[in-house]
């Protein structure tokens, strides 16, 4: 394992994300790329993971078409995240001058009790709504 990362008073990435009353959604993870592999990118999904408390986490992905994409998705499966490749999810566009893109949609604490895909369904909406219509 390794040691948690230091500061060094430099941008190193972020997470941006949003908390609903039901779930966490997150908007964006992103590391400086000579970064990358370090474990910014981990610490930064566990720090989230630990301010969701029991609450699910929601994040979009790319779906696997590319290698690109099967390393996000691989990463973040290994923090605990599980892929529903078969819910259908768009993303909305940012913009008029934009089109929708087919994503899939990841989940970390999902409740084994509920419905998978009656929660995600309400989830993808409260994200349509909430962030993809209200703020872009």
């Amino acid at each position: 394992k390794q040691p948690p990362l230091q500061p060094h008073n430099q941008f190193a990435g972020f997470i941006s994300f949003w908390r609903f009353d039901d779930f966490v959604y997150v908007e964006h993870l992103a590391t400086e790329p000579h970064l990358r592999g370090g474990g910014l990118g981990r610490e930064l999904i566990e720090h989230l993971k630990a301010l969701a408390a029991n609450l699910p986490v929601i994040l979009e992905v790319e779906p696997p078409v590319n290698d690109i994409a099967s390393r996000r998705i691989a990463f973040y499966k290994r923090l605990g995240f599980t892929l529903h490749e078969d819910f259908p999810y768009i993303q909305p566009a940012y913009s008029p001058a934009t089109q929708p893109i087919a994503l899939n949609l990841m989940s970390h604490n999902l409740s084994p009790e509920a419905p998978t895909f009656e929660v995600l369904r309400s989830y993808a909406h409260t994200i349509t709504l909430q962030v993809y219509h209200n703020y872009y």
